[in-house]
């Protein structure tokens, strides 16, 4: 039992404890080793294998960049515990340090009682980053005291303390030339299809299918692989278009497809159910708003029977994002300054623009100013100095996949743990974030590459 740290995360929501050699391992999600997919006792014992030969920072950013999927795991050794999370912070992990001690959970309000924090405690900037765009910056939460791991970030606690080793980032300012990018995404989509299909092993697969490119890709990929056990369907008001072009596609396609009606009852309904407050309060991370839109579909067809606690969740987040559709264009095409601080207004401005604009009354000069401070500050904890050679449009990639994407947007996976099911994100696996990285803008202007390959 380790004496420098207090540990608790789960017991639920896809945790699993693993008594191995050389210490514990508690481990949630799932390990790529080339077309294979570990899961529970088999993923924690794959990744405690690797991490025994990582004696230094050095060895265990490497370690980490070397493990593939969607995980997060709390490794415990007589005299060392490493907490580390994915590159795209599928699952959040919260750390605080009380006497000397370091707490970690994976749940932020159960780690604020733990703590005893008071409204004293609350974090006023990041409070208002969240209410102006609907998350926090950073490595922030809602409490000073209460930090995160970003993702490609991990924690060691050790005897000389606790510290945080970052091993990923999504460097998108520095772009690299592909020698066939068509080539490389076909085989790449091909290849993401089928490993889904290879990994579920004949459980059903349901698809919230709408009208957009990423669930199509899910849905058609699965098809091309041959895979029968899928069930697709929709959500929203009767008749709205995203679910008319879902049935042509589910048609076109021979799967089973449903409708589940949303009206202003239904969701009034939702807001009022006990079971979604628990829910949300248990998932609360401290880091973003909740994102809900699937959960009165989801119950509604675990009620029916369409689905069952065995079926696995495949929805199309976030291929629009990794793709390029949120590079702004303008960005691209703009004849920047040489100038590294007026590269950073214009970029980190462009964010703000876009995103910190929830509540009108929150847009004023100093709020804007203060917000645009911490983005500008994380741009540079990453690695981002605005030289000329930085691409303003990448900078900008950064700071919503940081944030935006992989505290909210990412959130929603949470929904499906909170109803019993298991879930998959193809196109949030490593190889297409790898490759979509230091892409050029040409290749991500209006998705131009992606869509090319899902027409071919």
């Amino acid at each position: 039992m380790t004496t420098i740290a207090d540990i608790v995360v789960g017991p639920t929501r896809g945790w699993s404890e693993h008594r191995l050699a050389g210490g514990t391992m508690r481990f949630k999600g799932h390990v790529h080793v080339g077309m294979d997919t570990l899961e529970g006792a088999e993923a924690a014992a794959h990744v405690a294998e690797r991490l025994a030969g990582a004696r230094d920072d050095a060895g265990l950013g490497a370690t980490l960049a070397s493990l593939h999927g969607h995980w997060a795991f709390v490794w415990t050794e007589p005299t060392r515990v490493i907490a580390g999370v994915d590159r795209v912070r599928s699952t959040a992990l919260l750390f605080a340090t009380r006497d000397g001690r370091t707490l970690i959970d994976d749940r932020g309000r159960r780690l604020v009682e733990r703590l005893g924090l008071g409204p004293d405690a609350i974090d006023r900037l990041q409070t208002l980053a969240l209410a102006m765009a609907g998350y926090t910056i950073g490595d922030g939460t809602l409490y000073t005291p209460i930090r995160q791991l970003r993702p490609g970030e991990a924690l060691v606690v050790d005897a000389g303390g606790a510290r945080v080793s970052r091993w990923f980032v999504y460097d998108a300012w520095t772009i690299m030339p592909k020698a066939d990018p068509d080539g490389e995404m076909d085989a790449l989509l091909t290849m993401l299809a089928r490993r889904l299909a290879r990994a579920a092993g004949g459980r059903r697969i349901a698809v919230p299918l709408s009208a957009g490119l990423d669930s199509r890709f899910v849905a058609s990929g699965l098809k091309m692989a041959g895979y029968d056990n899928v069930r697709l369907f929709s959500y929203g008001r009767a008749g709205n278009h995203e679910a008319v072009a879902a049935e042509a596609i589910a048609a076109r396609l021979g799967y089973p497809w449903t409708f589940v009606p949303f009206t202003t009852a239904t969701q009034r309904a939702m807001y009022a159910d006990p079971a979604h407050g628990a829910h949300w309060a248990e998932a609360d991370t401290l880091t973003s708003v909740p994102f809900v839109q699937d959960w009165t579909a989801i119950r509604a067809l675990l009620a029916s029977g369409v689905i069952d606690a065995d079926t696995i969740v495949v929805n199309g987040n976030s291929g629009d994002y990794i793709a390029g559709a949120h590079a702004p264009a303008k960005l691209i095409d703009l004849a920047a300054p040489a100038d590294p601080a007026e590269r950073a207004r214009i970029a980190v401005g462009a964010v703000v623009a876009k995103h910190f604009r929830l509540w009108d009354a929150l847009a004023t000069g100093p709020n804007d100013a203060a917000i645009a401070a911490l983005l500008a500050g994380e741009a540079r904890l990453a690695g981002c100095g605005f030289a000329p050679d930085q691409a303003l449009h990448g900078i900008h990639e950064m700071l919503e996949y940081q944030d935006r994407q992989s505290k909210y947007v990412v959130s929603g996976q949470r929904t499906y743990e909170g109803l019993g099911l298991a879930w998959r994100l193809p196109l949030w696996d490593d190889e297409i974030i790898e490759f979509f990285r230091n892409a050029a803008p040409e290749l991500k202007r209006g998705q131009a590459l992606y869509r090319r390959s899902l027409e071919r």
